[in-house]
């Protein structure tokens, strides 16, 4: 059957839209002249025409699942249960280069400045140079990661075990460590006050703390 991705109005709360896909959908990313969905072991674009979202492009070369997206200019990435991520250029649709550091499968790619973070299977973050590609720094976890924010000048991980971990990203240091949930931590977002996280332990954490004026 069709299964649906919903464009909401954060204002309103209202649904603005739905895409409507045939397979399950893993992971969504907007960007300012498409949505791309990851199903299966392909990535989906999907532009707006008049009130409804079109199909515009499919793009294949995953082996496995398609877990994770994030997006910068005409670049889209896609994290794998292949234990890669690829690097897309929307522009032609083109796979530009393949990222295979990882030892397991990515759960989870955000892009922050300069850099774009991955979090796997393999127990590490990953961080990325943008311009060259390059692998330059990989942070250790004691188990999976699962999910990843940036606040200020700190980047939480969330891991399969219910804990997270802080690093200080300017000296790539493990500055705390915290076990609030009771099973996984699937999902996190900041805003300039909040990291909120989300657990299969089907609750939402809040987490707030005043930054160092370093950190700003």
């Amino acid at each position: 059957g069709l299964l649906l991705g919903k464009v909401w109005d954060t204002a309103t709360r209202d649904v603005l839209h739905t895409v409507r896909h045939s397979d399950t959908v893993w992971a969504v990313c907007v960007a300012a002249d498409y949505v791309a969905l990851a199903a299966e072991k392909a990535v989906f674009l999907y532009e707006k025409k008049t009130d409804v979202y079109k199909q515009r492009k499919e793009l294949k070369g995953h082996k496995k699942t398609v877990k994770a997206l994030c997006a910068k200019g005409s670049y889209l990435f896609s994290g794998s249960n292949d234990k890669t991520i690829r690097v897309w250029d929307t522009s032609d649709f083109e796979c530009k280069y393949v990222l295979k550091d990882h030892e397991g499968w990515v759960r989870t790619v955000k892009i922050y400045g300069t850099f774009l973070y991955s979090g796997a299977y393999d127990n590490t973050v990953k961080v990325w140079n943008l311009e060259s590609l390059e692998c330059e720094q990989t942070l250790g976890n004691p188990k999976k990661v699962e999910s990843l924010a940036l606040w200020h000048s700190y980047l939480f991980t969330g891991m399969d075990d219910a804990r997270q971990k802080v690093f200080n990203i300017k000296t790539w240091e493990a500055v705390g460590q915290m076990k609030e949930h009771n099973l996984a931590v699937l999902a996190m977002v900041a805003n300039t006050q909040y990291v909120f996280s989300a657990s299969y332990d089907s609750s939402i954490r809040v987490w707030g703390a005043k930054p160092n004026e370093d950190d700003e």
